[in-house]
Order: C-alpha cells, then structure tokens, then sequence
C-alpha cells in the first residue's frame, strides 16, 4: 500500500511539474509576442541612424533592394537616382555573430563600417567592433555626433574596392589588412565581413538597381 502512495504521488508531482512548465512556456511566448514589435522597431531605428553616419551622399531615402550571396541591400536614392547603396552582413565571430553595415558610393568604393550587434569580448574583440567617441572638453556637449567615431580597425576599408579574384586577409594571415592583437578571430570575421559585401555589390550591382527601381515604378515591368 505504501509503494503505491509513493506512485501516486510521483505521479502527480510530475504531472504538476509537466502543467507548471507548460505554463512557463506559454506565460514566455506570450511575453515575446508581445515584445517583439517593439524590439524590431527599436533594431529599425538603430539601423536607420547607423545608416545617416556611413557617409552617402545626401539622399532622401533608402530602398529595400534584396538580397545578394546573403547579404541585404538597400539602395540610398535623391531625387530618384541611386547616390550609393548600404550592405547588411552577418559573419561569426568569436563569441557569436557580427552583424554589420557597409556605405558605398555608386562606384562600389566603401564609404565606411559600422558594427550593429557583436558579442564580442570586452576589451578585445570588441574594440574592433565598436566606435566610441573620447569624452573630451569640446565634446562635452555634442553626445550624439553625426559622424562615426574613429576606429583604425573599421576605418581601414574606407576608399577600398573589391577588385580582382584575391581573398581579402588581416596581415598575420599573409594579407594586406590590420588586425588585434588577442582578437584575431574578430578581425578575420569583419575583415571577411567587409570583402563579402563588396563582392556581392560587384557582382549584384544590376540586380540591386533593378530591384530598387521596381519599389521605385511598381507599375513597370
């Protein structure tokens, strides 16, 4: 008779654990529904104002221009003519992915890089992946600049083309590109990062006017 207490109730200790923890994951996906709206306009703002810092030329909007080798573009246009184009990249970096955006005139040259989410190690990868501005006397009062913060890793890009058949590489791996020191995996990832936008605007140029010009004239075929 006891044994069969004891069965009972593990029974209904287990069927309780079961009803709590499914209870748990609903109270969870309810939150996250709730939530996510919000936590998508919140990424589209940071993206919108990270794109005003990449240095395009005036433009009076940015067009959804679809995707190329697995990166995302967007078309920035003034006047209805393109002025430049916007790559969104993701590569893994050492502690997760590194998500990023690269400005390019219409000639394919980068303007600049900017880092959106990293999980980098602070202190290492990180540096690579973030611009910070020096707290300074003169810039006691200008908290939010208009231009990116300086970062000798990201600058490096600025003015490069993807030219030619050749992998870009930081200089320990026999290339061209600098690196950290303690992070070098962070600088391969953007490194990387950087080459695969470039040669997926080279190759996705036609593809990426077309698209843009369709949102542009969606009466056009």
């Amino acid at each position: 008779m006891t044994k069969l207490r004891e069965t009972e109730n593990l029974w209904v200790l287990g069927l309780f654990l079961g009803l709590l923890g499914l209870l748990s994951a609903l109270a969870l996906a309810l939150i996250s529904a709730q939530t996510a709206p919000a936590i998508r306009a919140a990424k589209a703002r940071e993206t919108a104002a990270a794109i005003r810092k990449l240095g395009l030329p005036a433009f009076d909007s940015c067009i959804d221009s679809g995707e190329i080798d697995g990166v995302k573009f967007l078309t920035a246009v003034k006047d209805r003519k393109p002025v430049g184009f916007v790559a969104e990249v993701s590569r893994p970096g050492y502690a997760g992915a590194i998500r990023l955006l690269v400005g390019f005139d219409t000639e394919g040259k980068i303007l600049a890089v900017s880092v959106l989410e990293h999980k980098e190690t602070p202190g290492l990868g990180a540096e690579i992946c973030e611009r910070k501005f020096r707290k300074t006397i003169t810039r006691l009062r200008d908290p939010h600049p208009e231009r990116l913060p300086a970062n000798p890793i990201l600058d490096q890009f600025h003015g490069k083309r993807v030219e030619g058949a050749e992998p870009w590489r930081v200089s320990r791996d026999g290339g061209a590109f600098a690196y950290r020191t303690g992070a070098t995996v962070t600088s391969r990832a953007v490194t990387a990062a950087v080459e695969a936008a470039g040669r997926a605007l080279r190759s996705g140029t036609p593809a990426i006017l077309a698209a843009a010009g369709k949102t542009m004239n969606p009466g056009r075929r």
